[in-house]
């Protein structure tokens, strides 16, 4: 018999791909998800969805789906009915919009994943009750700024900024002891957590929530922490999506990507497909009790300038990113993966590298329709202008409002 598994939030873009992913390898798979507005538009629904990538109206045809709320005990009841393994996607996404959004961040991400692991509980009483592995969508962000090297102490350390220095806009961390800025090194699994954001904050929680229950009752509970990732099917009608999808967005509409900081904080972005398969992978070989977290990136790093430009260049565009100098609540300055953790254990191997994956976005948005095209945009994009509402950017001269 096949195994089933319940994708929660698998209408999304990660979940497009992964119902494929397992769909084809044999897996029986059921979609969890509430066709949140903000992720796929007004009246979102079965045909609306589908209009998001041709990965996720295959994944709709292929598989069994509901809708529905996972903070509501009788919708979990009925979407755990028969599975036999669950990949946790469903979560509320965006690291400045959770800035002035507490108690939704928490409320989905937090009291989701515990009404979500309280249904397994009560699942795996019942005389065929048989879930035995929980995959996560965790976050590179729970690890808030990464790891940095003084070449003149030598010593590898936790990378920290100080809102003073950011509005002299000094960029880089430095070493606390001798001032000397800070090297990025690759970040490894067991850096301790330092969540920048209510975001961050909630998948760490996630993490625990989910390593508890594990060494609770027995069951394998894998955390995938993924770094920033793009791929057809990314939603454009989202403000608060990855970091391609905005730039994407605004190129498409002949405006310049913006960009906080001075635009060389680097990033290490991973194909979707690259992800699909990991997850996968960590489904299949997850199979002894216990917690563990896994890196998951392409192990290359860009900055975020040359990211737009080399996607204003796959979009035949020679619109230049706009520099704004300022830094928002929240961000990071570098984080870069150590995946040799990933490589070992899950046998995982990155196979999509950033040029062919942004060639690939960008055949993929010339074929698709973009809604928001059309739209008069206001003079900042939305989440820049609840931003700056909130009070959480901050310039040389403090904070915007």
């Amino acid at each position: 018999m096949s195994e089933r598994v319940l994708i929660t939030g698998g209408a999304g873009f990660v979940g497009q791909h992964l119902s494929r992913e397992l769909a084809e390898a044999g897996y029986l798979v059921r979609i969890a998800d509430n066709f949140d507005p903000q992720v796929h538009g007004e009246n979102a629904g079965l045909k609306k969805a589908g209009r998001n990538g041709d990965a996720l109206s295959h994944a709709i045809r292929a598989v069994e789906w509901m809708r529905g709320d996972i903070r509501d005990p009788d919708f979990l009841k009925r979407a755990l009915a028969g599975a036999h393994s669950v990949v946790h996607l469903a979560a509320v996404v965006g690291v400045g919009q959770s800035m002035y959004q507490y108690d939704r961040y928490v409320d989905h991400n937090l009291r989701g994943t515990a009404e979500l692991l309280q249904a397994i509980l009560k699942e795996n009483q019942k005389p065929r009750g048989g879930i035995r592995t929980i995959v996560l969508a965790g976050s590179m962000s729970i690890y808030g700024e990464g790891l940095g090297h003084c070449s003149n102490c030598d010593q590898i350390l936790q990378a920290r900024r100080q809102v003073e220095q950011l509005q002299r806009q000094e960029w880089e961390p430095r070493c606390p002891r001798c001032r000397t800025e800070l090297k990025p090194v690759a970040t490894p699994e067991n850096k301790p957590p330092e969540p920048a954001s209510v975001y961050a904050f909630t998948k760490y929680g996630q993490e625990q929530l989910c390593e508890l229950f594990a060494s609770s009752y027995g069951l394998a509970a894998v955390s995938l922490r993924f770094f920033n990732i793009y791929g057809p099917g990314q939603s454009l009608s989202n403000p608060y999506t990855g970091v391609a999808a905005n730039f994407a967005a605004r190129l498409l509409r002949g405006l310049p990507p913006l960009i906080f900081e001075d635009g060389r904080q680097q990033r290490d972005l991973i194909s979707v497909h690259d992800i699909a398969r990991a997850a996968r992978q960590a489904l299949a070989l997850a199979r002894q009790p216990g917690a563990r977290v896994y890196n998951l990136a392409s192990g290359q790093t860009v900055s975020m300038g040359e990211l737009a430009r080399r996607l204003a260049r796959a979009l035949d565009s020679d619109i230049e990113p706009l520099i704004t100098g300022q830094y928002r609540a929240g961000d990071i300055r570098h984080c870069i993966a150590d995946i040799s953790r990933a490589r070992a254990e899950l046998q995982f191997q990155p196979r999509v590298n950033l040029q062919d994956g942004l060639r690939e976005l960008a055949e993929w948005l010339r074929r698709e329709e973009f809604e928001g095209r059309a739209q008069t945009l206001s003079p900042l994009p939305q989440p820049i202008a609840e931003l700056n509402a909130w009070g959480l950017t901050l310039s040389a001269s403090g904070r915007t409002n």
